[in-house]
């Protein structure tokens, strides 16, 4: 049994970039709760990065009984549908970001090991 009793602490600090959280319900169950905090690290950060710079990120965890609900949001521009549906494929990269280097550029890597964090929870 697992508590993320303080949510806040789970959602990364971003240089410039402030993130509403709100959190309803009982955050109480059986995972491992580091793999979560990647999860949420993984969706927030990319969120940030790909989003409008003067607006704030928001991160809804909606509790139940059985699962955790984590909706992850920016007002960055659309995403266009070839690449929604690729997005959380290993080494997806919007393409105007490939040429990126070194950590601050990442790998396209986090959505993917999200993916897969969900996935062993019985989530998508």
């Amino acid at each position: 049994m697992c508590s993320l009793k303080n949510w806040k602490n789970c959602v990364p600090f971003h240089p410039g970039r402030q993130t509403e959280l709100h959190v309803t319900g009982d955050s109480q169950g059986v995972w491992d709760g580091q793999r979560l905090q990647q999860l949420l690290g993984n969706l927030v950060v990319n969120a940030l990065k790909y989003g409008a710079r003067d607006t704030l990120g928001r991160v809804d965890v909606t509790c139940d009984e059985t699962h955790i609900h984590i909706d992850v949001r920016n007002r960055g521009p659309a995403i266009e549908r070839a690449t929604l549906a690729r997005m959380f494929d290993p080494l997806m990269r919007r393409l105007e970001h490939r040429s990126e280097a070194g950590p601050a550029g990442g790998l396209g890597l986090g959505l993917y090991i999200a993916s897969e964090i969900a996935k062993a929870h019985h989530g998508d």
